[in-house]
């Protein structure tokens, strides 16, 4: 199997590419064909042996990985066959990495990966989204309400934890860049504070007259000395960065005011704190409210590149990310220059951008492929985020503004909550694709809400006839833009085919099936940009 590898530490030019024999899971691990594995900054200190952790040679290297249980594993710890699944404790501890095509994961260290989450987004995510998780909650003891202060909130661990501090109800600081500033606040900062501002402390102090609860310092640069005497009492700092700071700690206000500085390496972690750490982040990536500020997205050929890019300081708010090729990474166009910008940075003010579809290569068939289809469209609305997210997420008015849909009703739950399901009317004109064995005319799909967050994003997943869940997600994310507008960005993903697919091409050979994927493909992006310019008539006609 194809694997990024080292037999001896040192530089990045250690790092090998070439074929080593495949893993042979123990008792408790499960195989998983890898689609994307990350690139850490701790991967670094590992090649290097900056970080002294027990490994054998050759070393596979990497941290976190996304892909699928291997076809033919054994049933482990309730994993099946063609799960998708992830993981973010790999190479330490005597454990091989994950940059390979395939690795044995212990099952305790494995967790089952919603199909909203694109993957190379949770690739990116897993080891920033996971510390901040712990930096929060198990170190920091976030509670609703708190005052958090993050410094380095325009990074990729920070501004995960601006995330996941505003989502637990907490009044968040952001110290960052003037220029991440707006960033900051749209991951849901109340204030942002340049670190450059000549007295940081008292910018912070008259924020914060009665102390912050807790102070996380993503950024690195520890300065206990300035900020424990910003503290509440018994409030926390957590230092989780910066090894080769030497901070002087004020003894007199730490101790007398019971406040604390607590630091932790995601590497201590319990097995139980990291599956608690990638629940939480898998339920925000999926909810739409996580994501990668900016991903890189380099074969897994170039895993060298990506370790001596890293080490040059090009991962301020940037993740790489490396694709075997395999899976869902199958048609990934990767990237050896600059950054792909995975949708995730802030919109431009009045831009209206194209729909954008990626196809992945074929496997044994091109319907294997997964994802199978992965396109967006965005559009700047002259309406608030509240106005936008009203109609669209008021389903049974798509009539309104969907190219197929006529309306529906709600059948089950609350409208436009979690889990309630819809039942939707339905009608395709003769020629759509008109060659291929579509169900034309009228006909009904359920649907169910996956994720409603008001303003900020709803989604909903295609139910099969047997009222199962399907990887056939539909949905649209929400971004202020300026005092009067708002950015909509529509968006399609099915990651396997569904079974409604499965019956389309059933009796087509593959040039057929590729070229229905394909022209299938343009009906979603031209579908996409239709309800893009009816939504915004709609809205801005009111």
């Amino acid at each position: 199997m194809r694997s990024a590898y080292i037999e001896a530490l040192g530089p990045p030019e250690h790092i090998r590419y070439g074929n080593l024999p495949p893993p042979r899971p123990a008792p408790g691990e499960v195989l998983v064909d890898v689609a994307y594995t990350a690139v850490n900054h701790v991967d670094t200190f590992v090649r290097s042996g900056a970080w002294r952790t027990p490994l054998t040679f050759p070393f596979v290297i990497g941290r976190d990985l996304v892909g699928t249980v291997a076809e033919g594993a054994p049933p482990t710890a309730g994993f099946r066959p063609g799960e998708r699944v992830w993981s973010l404790s790999m190479g330490h501890a005597g454990r091989q990495g994950a940059a390979a095509e395939q690795v044995a994961v212990p099952a305790d260290r494995l967790y089952r990966l919603p199909p909203e989450v694109p993957g190379a987004d949770a690739a990116a995510l897993a080891h920033p989204a996971a510390t901040a998780y712990l930096a929060l909650f198990v170190h920091g003891g976030l509670r609703p309400g708190a005052r958090v202060v993050v410094v380095g909130a325009g990074g990729n661990v920070g501004g995960a934890a601006v995330v996941m501090a505003a989502e637990a109800g907490a009044r968040v600081t952001a110290v960052a860049s003037a220029a991440d500033a707006a960033h900051c606040r749209d991951l849901g900062a109340e204030a942002a504070v340049d670190y450059r501002t000549p007295d940081l402390a008292g910018a912070l102090a008259a924020l914060h007259p009665e102390g912050a609860d807790l102070i996380v310092d993503a950024a690195g640069r520890n300065d206990v000395e300035t900020a424990v005497p910003l503290l509440a009492r018994r409030g926390r700092m957590v230092l989780l960065a910066g090894m080769a700071t030497r901070p002087v700690l004020p003894a007199g206000p730490l101790y007398l005011l019971d406040r604390t500085v607590t630091g932790f390496a995601i590497s201590q972690a319990t097995t139980a704190e990291l599956a608690e750490a990638a629940d939480h982040v898998a339920k925000l990536a999926a909810a739409g409210r996580l994501r990668p500020r900016r991903v890189a997205v380099l074969p897994l050929s170039e895993a060298a590149q990506a370790h001596r890019r890293l080490e040059a300081g090009e991962g301020a708010g940037l993740r790489f990310v490396l694709g075997t090729g395999l899976g869902e990474s199958a048609g990934e166009r990767a990237v050896s220059g600059d950054a792909a910008d995975l949708t995730n940075a802030r919109p431009g003010r009045g831009r209206e951008r194209g729909a954008a579809a990626s196809l992945s290569a074929m496997s044994t068939s091109i319907v294997d492929q997964s994802p199978l289809f992965e396109v967006r469209a965005e559009t700047r609305v002259s309406a608030p985020p509240s106005a936008v997210y009203q109609l669209v997420s008021d389903l049974p008015s798509q009539g309104r503004w969907s190219p197929e849909c006529r309306g529906g009703e709600w059948v089950q739950g609350e409208p436009g909550a979690v889990g309630s399901v819809f039942r939707g009317e339905n009608y395709r004109a003769q020629d759509v694709v008109g060659w291929a064995p579509l169900v034309r005319g009228t006909w009904h799909t359920e649907a169910r809400v996956v994720a409603a967050e008001p303003d900020r994003t709803f989604r909903w997943m295609m139910l099969s006839h047997a009222k199962e869940d399907q990887e056939s997600v539909w949905g649209f994310d929400i971004v202020p833009d300026g005092d009067d507008g708002s950015v909509l960005i529509h968006h399609f993903r099915m990651g396997r085919a569904t079974a409604g697919i499965h019956k389309i091409v059933a009796d087509l050979d593959e040039e057929d099936r590729k070229r229905f994927i394909a022209e299938w493909t343009e009906k979603l992006e031209s579908d996409l940009a239709v309800t893009l310019s009816r939504i915004k008539d709609v809205i801005e006609q009111a």
